[in-house]
């Protein structure tokens, strides 16, 4: 491989997170190792030519400048188990994910990791949202992203070894979740601790006592643990984690991104609650800074609590095309529906709620209480379902 110079840049990082001085070195050792073909094809690109005068004997003489486009992430070790899950499913299913280029240790417990950078490619929350895709665009978008997480899925768990040796199982990530998230809600927004203890209505529909929704999802979770159908899952397959290129007249490429390996080994609806998480109403909260979430909350001693959304003022156009996704992942999701049987649609809706759940316990600061009331009605919609 030709020798490159690499230079200490102008480049200012954080404090106490990473100095230029160890991405300099890291950039050598990756210099020194090479670059795989993959990532020298879609990430290294001739930037500019100069001709010089002068060479008597050479037919051409010149600076060249070499661009090569990777993408960089610090953080714990974690980074190092998210790099062998890409890995271990790009040996087997190639291009699911970015190329890793590789980890390194710079001390202090921090990682950071190179991998390709996606160039041209937009995330499919931007597609559906922001973006004027056409509907038909975003279903190819969509069954590929369905493929790939289906791909995962469908890997088997004796070949796991020994590379994810070790690998977190984990046979009902939801109970817990689901407890811990509306505390923290309910932490941040106390005026919501009624729908504990007592009944309401949500958009509309009467919503049992919080606290016997909680019951019966443990007790739909216990009888899943039985199936014993746990795989290998990307962890947070949501709309903004899927990045999408076009290629050629009507096709596009599709890559999956930030897995989310502390999950590990769990039933496969985790990441379909992941997928239809921000297809559903609840990405509007996520986009245009939530300026088309409303919510009204009442609450009095003799008639209980009410809590009404809506997103009236969504861009039709874009309300559509948000539909079109949710749809084609709806009909993933009943993929899945004969190895569950007749769990299948509690767990589903256990699975979306505690994606919902997840977004509205991020979601801090009395400013924000319509976001985080939204969300947290359309958790409380798929509860209520149980």
């Amino acid at each position: 491989m030709a020798r490159m110079n690499v230079r200490n840049t102008s480049v200012v990082f954080p404090a106490q997170t990473v100095e230029h001085e160890e991405v300099v070195s890291a950039v050598r050792a990756l210099l020194r190792d090479g670059l795989p073909e993959d990532f020298m094809r879609s990430c290294v690109r001739i930037a500019e030519f100069e001709i010089f005068s002068g060479g008597l004997k050479a037919s051409l003489v010149g600076a060249l400048r070499i661009n090569v486009h990777a993408a960089m992430k610090l953080g714990d070790d974690e980074l190092n188990r998210h790099a062998t899950l890409i890995r271990f499913v790009n040996e087997r299913w190639p291009r699911t994910f970015p190329g890793i280029l590789d980890c390194f240790e710079l001390g202090g417990g921090r990682v950071l990791l190179f991998m390709e950078n996606l160039r041209g490619y937009k995330s499919l929350q931007d597609l559906v949202y922001i973006q004027h895709t056409p509907h038909a665009d975003l279903q190819r978008i969509a069954d590929h992203a369905c493929k790939a997480v289906g791909s995962i899925h469908a890997l088997n768990l004796k070949d796991m070894e020994p590379a994810l040796k070790g690998w977190p199982k984990n046979d009902d990530p939801f109970s817990t979740r689901l407890q811990s998230k509306i505390d923290d809600v309910v932490r941040t927004d106390p005026v919501l601790e009624t729908v504990i203890k007592r009944a309401g209505v949500v958009n509309g529909f009467p919503c049992p006592p919080v606290i016997e929704l909680l019951h019966k999802a443990a007790k739909y979770c216990a009888e899943a643990t039985s199936l014993s159908n746990v795989r290998l899952i990307h962890g947070d397959p949501h709309l903004a984690n899927i990045m999408a290129r076009r290629r050629g007249t009507y096709g596009y490429s599709v890559r999956l991104i930030d897995p989310n390996p502390e999950i590990g080994i769990a039933p496969p609806l985790y990441d379909i609650g992941k997928l239809l998480h921000w297809a559903e109403p609840v990405g509007w909260a996520r986009v245009r800074n939530g300026e088309v979430c409303a919510a009204r909350w009442a609450s009095s001693a003799s008639r209980g609590w009410r809590l009404d959304v809506n997103h009236d003022g969504s861009p039709k156009s874009a309300e559509r095309r948000r539909i079109t996704v949710e749809q084609t992942f709806q009909r993933f999701a009943e993929t899945y529906r004969s190895e569950h049987g007749a769990l299948f649609s509690p767990m589903l809706h256990i699975a979306i709620a505690s994606a919902h759940l997840g977004l509205a316990a991020l979601v801090k600061g009395d400013e924000h209480k319509q976001i985080r009331r939204f969300v947290f009605a359309h958790a409380l919609l798929h509860l209520r379902n149980l």
